[in-house]
């Protein structure tokens, strides 16, 4: 005698008076664990930018950079811009002695935050350089700790997002027909110096 399996039905889907869809069961989408980063305790979380602009430099001092014609990628600059006649919107950001690496008239992609009570936004040109030492200055080494390195995205690039040259003579070939004079100036004083030597032997003799 053949026993007889049953079934249950899931429940009709049915369409209530304010024409919801009702009786569909509720899917989890499955989670995926290679996407999800896991921090460990005593690692210092990503840094985020407040702000990603495209930007030309309309003017550079010494620590900060001005930008115009800005096209916001991400974020927002919340009150750090403001209304020039003539170019529009403008947010000023302040790089510090990194601000020797930038060029006026030149477009960028800046990634800057803002700093506790401060009315201008800040970004860096250079990679930040880890601490000597890294994780063996807190001791996680000791634990067994591996921190997660990050891409520091409070950093200005190219506009085709490649990296600023940072060289450490970048700045003087910036300037080439400068380092020229210079260089006939000190050929200059040498040939000079050696003349008189000779004239003031001479003389002597």
């Amino acid at each position: 005698m053949a026993s007889a399996t049953s079934t249950t039905e899931p429940p009709p889907e049915s369409i209530d008076e304010q024409g919801d869809i009702t009786g569909v069961p509720a899917v989890t989408a499955p989670l995926n664990p290679s996407a999800v980063t896991t921090i460990p305790a005593g690692c210092a979380s990503p840094s985020e930018p407040q702000v990603v602009f495209v930007g030309q430099l309309l003017n550079l001092d010494d620590i900060t950079a001005t930008f115009s014609r800005l096209q916001v990628r991400a974020g927002s600059l919340g009150g750090y811009s403001t209304i020039d006649s003539s170019e529009g919107d403008v947010v000023s950001v302040r790089y510090g002695r990194d601000s020797k690496f930038l060029h006026e008239g030149n477009t960028y992609l800046v990634g800057a935050a803002s700093a506790i009570n401060s009315p201008i936004l800040f970004s860096k040109v250079r990679e930040s350089a880890e601490l000597f030492g890294g994780d063996q200055v807190i001791g996680l080494s000791d634990q067994g700790v591996a921190c997660p390195r990050f891409d520091d995205p409070i950093r200005t690039f190219n506009e085709d997002g490649t990296s600023i040259d940072t060289g450490v003579f970048s700045p003087l070939f910036d300037n080439q027909w400068q380092i020229v004079l210079v260089l006939l100036v000190a050929i200059g004083l040498v040939v000079a110096g050696l003349a008189s030597m000779v004239i003031i032997k001479q003389l002597f003799r």
